[in-house]
């Protein structure tokens, strides 16, 4: 799975575990949203990120409805798997530190994962329009691989203007 990760620069990709947690990505990923490196791994979840860093408001064009499927998704995923800790655990930190998840927990939205367009608005590549294919892996515990492909022409050129040396970073190798 990490080869695979590595071969799909200059698309961003990166995988996660059930939880959101992310256990590794590739330099696309961290140029497309910013720095990741250093974070400590109670940050490194895709859904703290989105509640707790101000530049994924201002990345992700639609982060309103981002937000909302998110936490829909988190719902949905703590009911399949009421025993595993890590669910409450982070539901309960998310609610510890942000008021907007607080509200959008509170609606008891149910969601499931759909594959989607995002809309980025990035600081150095402007505009950006990439789908999004989530992969599970067969092999594996529950991790999944997460790609962002370029809708268009122009997505994919300004992906290929990031500097990029392919390298894979990796949160829990």
């Amino acid at each position: 799975m990490l080869r695979l990760l590595h071969s799909l620069a200059p698309n961003p990709a990166y995988i996660v575990n059930p939880w959101w947690d992310i256990l590794a990505y590739n330099s696309a990923y961290e140029a497309l949203i910013g720095r990741l490196d250093g974070l400590s791994p109670h940050e490194l979840n895709t859904i703290w990120l989105m509640f707790t860093e101000p530049r994924m408001a201002a990345l992700f064009i639609d982060w309103n409805d981002e937000v909302r499927q998110l936490v829909g998704q988190l719902r949905a995923h703590l009911a399949r798997n009421p025993s595993d800790p890590r669910g409450p655990e982070l539901t309960e930190a998310l609610q510890a530190v942000s008021s907007t998840f607080t509200q959008l927990w509170a609606e008891q939205r149910v969601d499931r994962f759909k594959g989607s367009r995002k809309r980025f608005s990035h600081p150095r590549l402007g505009r950006l329009d990439l789908d999004y294919v989530k992969l599970a892996a067969t092999d594996r515990d529950q991790q999944f691989l997460i790609a962002f492909v370029p809708a268009d022409a122009e997505s994919a050129a300004a992906l290929g203007r990031l500097a990029l040396d392919g390298s894979v970073s990796s949160a829990d190798t």
